[in-house]
């Protein structure tokens, strides 16, 4: 061991402990990627805070959720369907109850 160098033993140690490091960086920054189709909306939920982002609400694509993020999952089955009057006039239509809407 020279003069106030590291031994070649200790180099190893910070190469182990580097690589080391580098794998469960690059882990967990692969995790942290969550998937939503086309048919989904999705509701960021944080595993490790226990917390729901109620403020957004996601479509599809690869989204960053973040370290133990994942997304509460629900499909798109609504549908907008128009209806109109083959002469192009509005339908009339009523509620259960009788009230007569437009």
């Amino acid at each position: 061991m020279g003069r106030g160098g590291l031994g070649t033993g200790a180099k190893w140690g910070i190469c182990i402990a580097s690589t080391v490091v580098l794998i469960v960086t690059i882990g967990l920054l692969a995790g942290s990627w969550a998937v939503l189709t086309p048919q989904e909306y999705g509701i960021k939920y944080n595993r490790v805070t226990l917390t729901v982002d109620d403020e957004t609400i996601h479509s599809a694509g690869r989204l960053y959720v973040g370290v133990g993020g994942s997304f509460f999952k629900f499909p798109k089955k609504l549908q907008y369907v128009e209806f109109s009057a083959a002469n192009g006039n509005s339908l009339d239509v009523w509620s259960a109850d009788g009230q007569q809407g437009e």
